[in-house]
């Protein structure tokens, strides 16, 4: 993930990045630079479990395109509150699971985004 994409996600996601901030123990008013960033990209299992504690499950999985030539492809999923039903999917198909993990967690993002907004304008 680049320096220009991270501001980008901090800046169409403000509620979600306040979260990860809070869960992960830095100060509110504290910045997650670039070499944060790439940290939690590099160290994937973080963003499972951090989406995971918001109720956001994200599967990332092969599917075989061809057992002749040998070739595996991978999508992802969304879901919600552990329900059977994706909320959100690609049909895309990526050639690494790193490409998928990364659409898929900046989907993540978006859902949680909404999820704060919809709760801030209930209250």
């Amino acid at each position: 993930m680049k320096s220009k994409d991270i501001k980008e996600l901090k800046k169409k996601y403000p509620k979600s990045i306040a979260k990860l901030k809070e869960w992960d123990g830095i100060r509110s008013d504290g910045d997650i630079g670039l070499w944060k960033f790439t940290q939690f990209f590099q160290g994937k299992r973080f963003f499972y479990d951090f989406f995971d504690e918001q109720e956001i499950y994200i599967l990332v999985r092969s599917e075989v395109i061809s057992l002749e030539n040998h070739l595996l492809k991978w999508m992802w999923e969304i879901h919600k509150d552990l329900k059977i039903e994706a909320i959100e999917y690609d049909i895309c198909i990526f050639n690494a699971r790193t490409q998928a993990e990364e659409v898929a967690f900046l989907k993540a993002f978006e859902i949680l985004e909404n999820k704060l907004t919809e709760i801030k304008e209930s209250k």
